[in-house]
């Protein structure tokens, strides 16, 4: 089904704007168009425990400084603890880790009985067999409508090669490689 709903400014007649559900609704199918990368995002409470959330909004925002951000919603429990956290950490996930993915997106008891995660001292939980883990100094959060933003500035990272996780159109889903077309020049 494809609608356009609302042009701005664009010179052309006023049209009736849609009602605030239907556009809430429409932009979150618009926005489930979008391929994400899946992450864990982990922090330690004021009683060193370890605690978690899985995230699909993450993204790099600087190199100078290094800066990363992490969206996560009000709403969460976790919010009150990572809003205010001195150090955090994301593990970005592998094609394979999907029920770790599913483990962190629901409430679950203990998200981290079991799961593999490994802590350091004060350090945050990362998973050894992610693609990518960060440890982050929290620089600030940021209010933004029914979401905070963490921005967070990496201070150690490790790498491991492999598929990711992703996340679009509402279903979890695996990275294929195109192949390369042949230009038909000479074939």
């Amino acid at each position: 089904m494809s609608r356009t709903v609302v042009t701005l400014d664009s010179g052309a007649p006023a049209r009736e704007e849609p009602a605030h559900e239907e556009l809430v609704a429409e932009f979150k199918e618009a926005m489930s168009s979008l391929a994400a990368g899946v992450c864990v995002v982990t922090t330690l409470n004021q009683h060193a425990e370890p605690i978690g959330f899985a995230a699909s909004s993450v993204a790099s925002v600087s190199v100078d400084p290094l800066l990363l951000l992490v969206c996560q919603a009000k709403s969460a429990r976790s919010h009150g603890v990572f809003a205010e956290c001195e150090n955090f950490a994301v593990s970005v996930l592998a094609a394979e880790q999907r029920e770790l993915a599913e483990r962190f997106a629901k409430p679950v008891a203990d998200r981290f009985s079991g799961s593999g995660f490994v802590a350091g001292g004060r350090r945050a939980p990362t998973h050894p067999d992610a693609l990518a883990r960060l440890q982050c100094r929290r620089v600030e959060t940021v209010d933004a409508g029914d979401h905070s933003i963490l921005l967070g500035r990496p201070v150690e990272i490790s790498t491991t090669r492999g598929d990711p996780l992703v996340y679009q159109a509402r279903r979890f889903r695996r990275v294929e490689p195109l192949t390369v077309a042949s230009s038909g020049a000479g074939s």
